[in-house]
């Protein structure tokens, strides 16, 4: 097993080492195996050919002795040295008429095999390999009459070509191996080049001013690796810019107030006062440290929301009793500005989400309408099915939300004027708490226009009615909605 620390590059080598070793073993056994069938092919032919030679000269010559020793001893030159043909003939009462010296010794070593008008092989007690064959043959003159015909090919040093044949093939196969294994170590390094570069590259990307990388300077195999990372890049740049502006906001958010709650106390400091004034005062610091206590709150429920390893508390619940526990208690604030709220839901209607969470968007949306809309106007809470979820919607007849803010309004402390319908409660957090709600639960909260004429934000909650409830660690708390 190749170890985890082996580099791509030894590992690349190493297994094209292996391939190279299984690849050259079966072209070798393949190989091997087409050359021995050749050879043996050529075997049986020469044996045929001295049979068929003996049977010609047999049949021209008949009683010429002299003519069929000359033929039984006679080989090509080539085989003379290396593969030695024996020939005995046998007439119709199994006397030997002639055969080549050694012949004897080799066919009384194969009385006990079938080989007439077949080829059989013989493995002789001395090591040696034969290919033997023997045919009957009544000649057509002379005074022998029927013989037999029988020719042994001596193939031990076919068969030794044959081993050392294979041997150096097994030796070049292990000398490839051991060049690819060389060769490819040492290549993939080369090729391996731009991921080095795409490494020092990206050491650059620590710096948030550094530049993204270019990405048709490397190859197409690593090219989707470069984007990827410059996508970390921006995510990242987007992050610390995010972070900055939110560090920013709030100091800002939090020096108002204490700036406030010091000017009043220099103030008070500043020469005797009454204990009425003295109360005042006092009622002044209580209302900005709600403020800052809101803040805190807003901020501690994003962080925690932000946390998935905390899960929600899912339930069907019914969308119309939640809706008019809201609205009776925000009634009073609507009821200062003349603003009618109206609830068309019907009785039936459920919704598959955490109820505390549930409530908590939904009364940022109507209290955001309320504070923001001028007087006797139309705020109405409608619900609609959706494929897969359920969407609340809930929209005013106020001045609405331009085109271009739109998609800017559900960011942290995001303000366009000293009457933009995005800050709630002085902490700009209330359009965001409500989108970062419906994203817990796989939803989503969108900003348009309405028929009303004002804004309308529509939250979308999926059915997940199969969808396990658990209960939420630390759960928001009723109170936390005012």
């Amino acid at each position: 097993m190749i170890s985890q620390r082996a580099s791509i590059s030894q590992r690349l080598a190493i297994f094209a080492s292996i391939a190279s070793v299984f690849i050259g073993l079966a072209m070798t056994y393949f190989n091997h195996q087409a050359l021995r069938s050749s050879l043996r092919s050529e075997a049986r032919a020469l044996v045929s050919l001295k049979i068929h030679s003996i049977e010609t000269l047999l049949s021209e010559t008949g009683d010429d002795r002299s003519a069929l020793r000359e033929e039984i001893n006679w080989s090509p030159s080539l085989l003379a040295e290396k593969q030695r043909v024996l020939v005995r003939i046998l007439n119709d009462q199994g006397d030997t008429i002639e055969n080549t010296p050694g012949a004897e010794d080799i066919f009384q070593a194969a009385s006990g095999i079938e080989y007439e008008g077949q080829f059989q092989s013989l493995k002789h007690p001395s090591g040696k390999l034969f290919l033997m064959k023997s045919e009957k043959f009544l000649p057509q003159s002379g005074k022998y009459g029927p013989v037999t015909i029988q020719v042994a090919l001596d193939l031990t040093q076919q068969n030794l070509f044959l081993d050392r044949q294979r041997f150096f093939q097994v030796i070049i196969v292990a000398g490839g191996a051991l060049a690819t294994l060389l060769a490819v170590w040492v290549l993939s390094g080369i090729a391996a080049r731009p991921i080095e570069d795409l490494v020092q590259a990206t050491r650059s990307l620590e710096s948030p001013e550094a530049q993204e990388l270019h990405e048709s300077n490397y190859p197409p195999e690593i090219r989707p690796l470069a984007h990827a990372l410059n996508q970390l890049h921006r995510r990242f740049r987007e992050q610390l810019n995010a972070m900055s502006s939110f560090t920013q906001n709030i100091a800002h958010e939090v020096r108002n107030p204490l700036n406030i709650m010091m000017g009043e106390a220099e103030l008070s400091l500043s020469r005797p006062r009454t204990n009425e004034e003295y109360r005042d005062t006092i009622e002044s610091f209580l209302e900005e440290s709600r403020d800052l206590a809101s803040l805190a709150d807003a901020m501690l429920f994003l962080a925690r929301a932000e946390n998935k390893s905390e899960p929600l508390s899912l339930e069907n619940h019914r969308i119309r009793p939640l809706m008019e526990d809201l609205v009776d208690f925000y009634s009073p604030l609507a009821e200062e500005k003349d603003i009618s709220v109206e609830i068309r839901v019907p009785d039936h209607e459920e919704i598959f989400a955490d109820r505390v969470l549930l409530r908590r968007a939904v009364a940022n949306l109507l209290c955001n309408g309320i504070q923001h809309c001028p007087e006797r106007t139309l705020i109405r809470i409608t619900c609609e099915g959706a494929p897969g979820s359920t969407r609340l919607i809930v929209e005013d007849s106020g001045p609405g939300i331009p085109e271009d803010l739109r998609s800017q309004v559900f960011e942290r402390f995001f303000t366009q004027s000293r009457n933009s319908r995005t800050k709630m409660n002085g902490t700009g957090l209330g359009l965001s708490i409500c989108r970062t709600i419906a994203r817990l639960h796989d939803g989503d909260v969108t900003c348009d226009g309405s028929e009303l004429g004002g804004a309308r934000f529509v939250v979308s909650f999926p059915n997940c009615t199969d969808r396990p409830g658990a209960e939420m660690t630390n759960p928001i708390s009723d109170e936390e909605l005012t």
